[in-house]
């Protein structure tokens, strides 16, 4: 039989059980929210177009340079030109890693989908290094074979991007996988604290009107 003070107990600890589930619940829930923000703002980011379309430009420059279709053009203005592009196209390919890593970060089993990146990674080969001219260099004149050089590091620098991007397809197919199991478990778990509330509830009234009695 189940004396007022037994049923007082089993309240607090069914109330208690249904603290500890909220507040799991919530930690999943800041999960799943995590994951969605890092996922949304990989999935908008521009940078993706940006790479696609400096790939197929720089692409189609460096044909043409390797036709020697251009034979009046400034090919020094163009090694110039080129070797900004190239930081600015290495800042753009970094900028794709570093994402997809922060993206990764916020995944359950973080570790297994990280060293999996870095396995990519090495298998990728490496861009070509390109040197930039000297000073001296720079004074004389320059033909369509300097301007392809550099235009050969951009192509291969964007070139190490392109496997990266498409690793990363897969992880945003598993964070939305990832995202539809935890908002299954937060539903579960939120009816788990509605009833243990409700059954902690109805013990103390039940034993505070036995007391009673």
């Amino acid at each position: 039989m189940l004396t007022p003070k037994t049923l007082g107990v089993l309240a607090i600890v069914v109330g208690g059980a249904g603290y500890v589930c909220k507040e799991c619940t919530d930690a999943i829930e800041r999960k799943r929210s995590g994951i969605g923000k890092a996922l949304d703002g990989y999935n908008e980011s521009s940078r993706h177009q940006q790479i696609r379309m400096a790939f197929h430009t720089q692409q189609t420059q460096l044909t043409t340079f390797q036709n020697k279709a251009l034979p009046t053009i400034d090919y020094k203005a163009l090694v110039l030109q080129g070797i900004v592009e190239l930081s600015q196209m290495q800042s753009l390919v970094r900028q794709e890693s570093d994402e997809l890593s922060q993206l990764i970060d916020k995944l359950m089993l973080s570790s297994h989908f990280k060293q999996g990146l870095k396995d990519f990674e090495a298998k990728q080969a490496a861009p070509v290094k390109y040197e930039q001219p000297s000073k001296e260099a720079l004074q004389k004149e320059m033909s369509w074979t300097d301007a392809a050089q550099v235009k050969i590091a951009i192509v291969s620098t964007l070139t190490t991007a392109l496997p990266i991007m498409v690793y990363g397809d897969g992880i945003i197919t598993a964070a939305k996988a990832q995202m539809k199991f935890l908002g299954s478990v937060v539903r579960v778990c939120r009816w788990m604290v509605r009833i243990l509330y409700v059954a902690g509830a109805c013990l103390a009234g039940y034993g505070v009107i036995k007391g009673i009695k």
